[in-house]
């Protein structure tokens, strides 16, 4: 008989012993192979796939072109005033003439009353002129920040210039209650670009007319 002792030690161990299992390329084989026939039975049919393709439409030529203005002027030097008043031209000025009134008239301007007497300053209507001058004192303080509105009154050298154009009392006015938008119109806090209309349309239209952007563009 064969010593138990010499089957004990003859053993190969039990990692060695072939037990059917696959390698693991050969499992990530299995695996791929799985997963292309899975595929390939949700493929369309044929007849399904050419329903839905679209016809084949050429694209339209490209035209690359640089920006450039279109104004109205032909062998003549534009101005600055002159490009300006292209857009902020009559047109605009009366809107903003028209709806300050409008806003004025509601609010009850030059008749505000507190314990029966009278405190409000006293009110005129806005003029084409006035609302002209009042844009350019805006855009002249814009360009000129280093004071408040009421220093170029107060403390400029050519404060005199600004007084004779127009007074503080009548700017302060006139910016209280400027409006662009129809005042009847109730607009909610989702709708407040439309306080800009019609301006905001007027000046696209403008920008629209008077300047060809270029062919390839992006918005940032």
């Amino acid at each position: 008989m064969q010593d138990m002792s010499s089957l004990t030690t003859n053993r190969k161990p039990l990692s060695s012993l072939s037990i059917n299992c696959a390698p693991k390329e050969d499992v990530g084989s299995r695996k791929r192979y799985r997963k292309s026939v899975r595929g390939s039975e949700k493929t369309r049919s044929p007849a399904k796939h050419a329903s839905n393709q679209q016809p084949y439409r050429p694209l339209p030529p490209r035209i690359n072109h640089i920006g450039q203005p279109q104004l109205p002027w032909e062998d003549v030097k534009a101005t600055e005033l002159g490009v300006f008043e292209l857009f902020w031209d009559d047109e605009v000025l009366g809107v903003l003439v028209e709806r300050t009134n409008m806003y004025a008239e509601e609010k009850g301007a030059g008749k505000e009353v507190s314990g029966g007497v009278a405190f409000g300053r006293p009110w005129k209507k806005v003029t084409p002129e006035e609302m002209r001058v009042f844009v350019a004192l805006v855009i002249y303080m814009g360009a000129n920040r280093d004071c408040g509105s009421k220093g170029f009154w107060r403390d400029r050298a050519e404060s005199r210039q600004v007084l004779r154009s127009m007074s503080l009392k009548r700017f302060s006015q006139i910016k209280r209650y400027l409006h662009i938008s129809d005042p009847k119109q109730q607009l909610s806090r989702s709708e407040w670009f439309q306080k800009l209309e019609p301006v905001n349309s007027i000046l696209q239209s403008r920008c629209q007319q008077y300047y060809l952007p270029a062919a390839n563009v992006t918005v940032d």
